[in-house]
């Protein structure tokens, strides 16, 4: 278990916030680079309220939501050639968040003073916009080989937000004895505990799992990749039948809106032309969301009465927001079979204190640009023979 002040330590995300520090050393998505239109966007990230837009000449901007004068929205701003107008009294700010236009000031000294917004360096990236929130310098964006790959087809999207804190998904996503429970009904394969292992990689660390396949000289193998802060990579196989290989790569960043809240994004790529597994639906279900999302989480005593989602993505979410917006770790009980969770908080506390002692935590990568890539399995592999024998 952990103290409650451990707990803490890695849940709170504001500005000023141990591990809210550490995030913003990362490249973060903040929008799905296909919904900015002509309309600025909202965006809460790391409890800061902020405003995402597109110029009509291509670039965009990440900067604080009101504006410097009188701290209107800058959500019901223009989008202008030259960046975002306030609607309020005209003020022009640029992408870089510098004003630089104040219409109604007359005297060359007034329109001359500058007054600068709290902005954020961004980037875009297969299919996301990505915002670095740290000092500088700023480090390279990961080009992660699902973000940079042209030999096949890619599906961007902000796929859920989620009323809990972001811990409670990662460490879902690193503790494989959930699956037969939560999904074992839904996802066959899943049905019986597998036997896994974890261990820590340059940017996070890789658990492994191993299933009985059909017959005695197979076994299913699948991994999960975790990489700091907060993203996950794993494989969707051909079919929900066929675990001959994973066809489909699904990389998720569970961002933390604030300490209570979390919005995740998800890059879904697939090898080839066809893209018949990018709209896979997990979930998909109105009447599951009802049941995971719209549910006050005061209710959830009454689970039996509510009914048990069909839906994978909705299970999980069902699980994690049953121990509330931030799980009270401090009353748990952890066993053997935990130590994936363990170790995704051993690398954030690590991380944290790596920050603490000004130096880059893990994943922080500088003046390289090489492809990331992660060895992913979710397929049928033979047993050896004296495994098979036993």
């Amino acid at each position: 278990m952990l103290s409650r002040e451990d707990n803490e330590l890695l849940t709170r995300v504001g500005p000023g916030t141990p591990a809210g520090e550490l995030m913003r050393r990362y490249w973060l998505p903040v929008g799905v680079c296909a919904d900015l239109g002509d309309s600025p966007q909202y965006v809460r990230v790391l409890g800061e309220d902020l405003v995402l837009f597109r110029t009509p000449a291509g670039e965009t901007g990440l900067m604080d939501g009101l504006c410097a004068h009188r701290g209107a929205s800058l959500v019901y701003g223009r989008v202008e050639k030259a960046g975002l107008r306030c609607r309020y009294h005209g003020w022009l700010y640029d992408t870089s968040g510098r004003c630089i236009e104040q219409p109604a000031e007359v005297s060359r000294g007034g329109r001359e003073e500058r007054f600068r917004q709290r902005a954020y360096p961004t980037q875009e990236l297969g299919g996301l916009v990505f915002a670095y929130m740290g000092p500088q310098p700023a480090p390279a964006l990961p080009r992660i080989d699902t973000l940079v790959r042209a030999d096949g087809t890619r599906k961007a999207t902000l796929a859920r937000t989620i009323a809990c804190n972001y811990l409670q998904i990662i460490e879902n996503s690193m503790d494989p004895v959930h699956l037969p429970f939560v999904h074992g009904e839904s996802i066959k394969v899943w049905a019986g505990i597998p036997e896994f292992t974890v261990e820590e990689t340059e940017l996070g660390m890789r658990q492994v799992q191993y299933r009985p396949g059909p017959t005695p000289a197979e076994r299913y193998v699948r991994s999960v990749f975790y990489t700091l802060p907060f993203s996950r990579i794993v494989g969707i196989p051909a079919s929900d039948d066929d675990f001959s290989t994973p066809t489909t790569i699904r990389t998720i960043w569970a961002v933390p809106i604030d300490d209570t809240n979390t919005i995740e994004f998800e890059v879904r790529y697939q090898p080839g032309v066809d893209g018949r597994r990018l709209d896979y639906k997990f979930e998909s279900s109105p009447a599951d969301f009802d049941v995971a999302l719209e549910v006050p989480f005061q209710q959830y005593r009454g689970m039996p009465r509510l009914g048990y989602p069909k839906f994978f993505g909705a299970q999980d979410q069902l699980m994690q927001l049953s121990q509330g917006s931030v799980a009270r770790r401090e009353r748990e009980h952890l066993r053997s079979s935990d130590r994936g969770v363990v170790m995704v908080r051993k690398l954030l506390r690590q991380a944290i204190e790596d920050v603490n002692s000004g130096r880059d935590p893990r994943g922080i990568i500088r003046d390289r640009d090489e492809v990331i890539t992660f060895d992913l399995e979710d397929h049928l592999v033979p047993v050896a023979p004296e495994r098979a024998r036993a």
